[in-house]
């Protein structure tokens, strides 16, 4: 398996760590790739439970005009955070686990004066299995859990939020899919929607009843022992690139090959030439 992947989602992942400290002076920018499309919606459902209770959302996608290279998808959800505390360990449905295999998961700060937090789930699809398993349908992807605070009769939206976040170029952090165009798949296009309908929670009056988190299954298999190289058969290949001085966002291919691995977890530094 050959897996191809952007270095632009390492920029994503950067505001894991530094989202609360980039400071909201401007509205955030979108470059010409990005547009609406409509041709897809993210949907989440609804749930409700008393102050304490775990509450369950699920997460899906539901994709009305395929595109045939289709590789990548970003997520972005917001909450009330005075309402409840989301769990930052999702679980993932079986078939989104077969046609995606490579994302990452990670929670978001308030970075808009008075804004609300969010989460982020960004990584790659692999673009036959999309088409063949899902097409023109939907995928179901995560379910989410929340803790509930708040009071007896309130109510928040989780909702897809575009333009709430941005990374620390400045570029906004949308609900995303990605797809490639061109001679040689160069283009990458960044597909927007208007149609995600977004999730809701209400609060209960009463003790709380569901205050365990169901089982979820782990993130990765532990090995007794360290498996060899020969064993894992996994290989990185990152393939340079030409840019001009001070520019931003330059793509810069990176290969991911293995036999029978699904995920990785790769560390990329930077170096410096003068």
């Amino acid at each position: 398996m050959r897996t191809l992947i952007r270095l632009a989602f390492g920029i994503l992942a950067s505001i894991a760590l530094e989202s609360s400290q980039i400071a909201w002076a401007q509205e955030c920018t979108r470059g010409n790739n990005s547009s609406v499309t409509d041709d897809y919606f993210f949907e989440a459902s609804t749930d409700q439970g008393a102050v304490g209770d775990f509450a369950a959302i699920d997460v899906s996608l539901s994709i009305v005009k395929y595109h045939e290279r289709l590789n990548g998808f970003i997520i972005v959800g917001c909450y009330d955070p005075a309402l409840a505390e989301l769990i930052e360990t999702p679980s993932y449905a079986e078939l989104f686990d077969q046609v995606a295999p490579l994302y990452n998961f990670f929670t978001l700060g308030q970075q808009r004066p008075g804004g609300r937090r969010g989460f982020v789930l960004y990584g790659s699809f692999r673009t036959g299995d999309v088409e063949r398993m899902v097409g023109s349908g939907q995928l179901p992807i995560m379910t989410l859990f929340f803790r509930l605070k708040g009071k007896s009769g309130e109510a928040f939206a989780i909702d897809f939020c575009d333009g709430e976040f941005k990374n620390r170029v400045g570029s906004c952090v949308d609900n995303t899919l990605l797809y490639s165009e061109g001679v040689g798949n160069q283009r990458q296009i960044e597909a927007r929607s208007t149609r995600h309908v977004q999730g809701q929670i209400r609060i209960l009056p009463g003790p709380p009843t569901r205050t365990e988190l169901p089982s979820i299954p782990p993130d990765a298999k532990v090995y007794d022992q360290s498996p060899s190289a020969e064993e894992t058969a996994a290989r990185f290949e990152v393939v340079g690139s030409v840019a001009t001085p001070g520019s931003t966002e330059v793509p810069v291919r990176v290969f991911i090959t293995s036999a029978h691995f699904p995920r990785f977890l790769m560390a990329i530094s930077v170096g410096h030439n003068s």
